[in-house]
């Protein structure tokens, strides 16, 4: 076989594979984000979620497993209007634990009707980024049973192991003064 045949051999095999590849994305597309598709906005009720008051307690993630932070929750400081709000971020953690990650961009993945669960994920560009989520209570609701749809809507869309943050334990310790 000369080298112009192999060439041209290569040449057909790799538009071939192209081919193959449009006609595949073409009959699967890219499924949108939990947090993205439209027929999912009912969960996305960003008003109801920033109506919460008192702790919110990360009860687990899908990210940062090997994590030294406990008892992660955040809590509403101050709202300035219906969009704009002031948060407070606290925790405690083991001795050796720090951090030094920027601010990050968090996204209302689902929020239930009795405001007893939520899914926060960070801001992803496409479907092909695995989430990266927080599942999220009230501390009314923390310690107690994450209700079946919200756990659904977590173990379906943010994939990977996952470590629990809450302990009964975190209701009970006050907030530290800072240094």
């Amino acid at each position: 076989m000369t080298r112009i045949t192999a060439f041209s051999v290569v040449v057909l095999l790799f538009a071939l594979h192209l081919c193959n590849e449009a006609r595949f994305a073409e009959a699967y597309p890219e499924k949108q984000p939990f947090e993205e598709a439209k027929k999912n906005f009912r969960y996305h009720n960003v008003l109801e979620a920033i109506s919460i008051t008192g702790r919110v307690y990360v009860v687990m993630r899908n990210y940062n497993i090997s994590t030294q932070f406990l008892c992660l929750y955040s809590k509403r400081v101050k709202a300035y209007n219906e969009t704009q709000s002031n948060w407070l971020l606290e925790l405690q953690h083991l001795p050796d634990g720090s951090t030094s990650d920027p601010p990050k961009l968090h996204k209302l993945m689902y929020i239930n009707k009795q405001r007893s669960c939520l899914i926060f994920v960070e801001n992803r560009k496409s479907a092909r980024e695995d989430a990266r989520c927080q599942l999220m209570q009230p501390a009314a609701f923390a310690g107690g049973r994450i209700p079946l749809e919200c756990l659904y809507v977590f173990n379906d869309n943010c994939p990977g192991s996952t470590v629990t943050i809450y302990r009964p334990l975190c209701k009970q310790l006050r907030v530290l003064p800072p240094k």
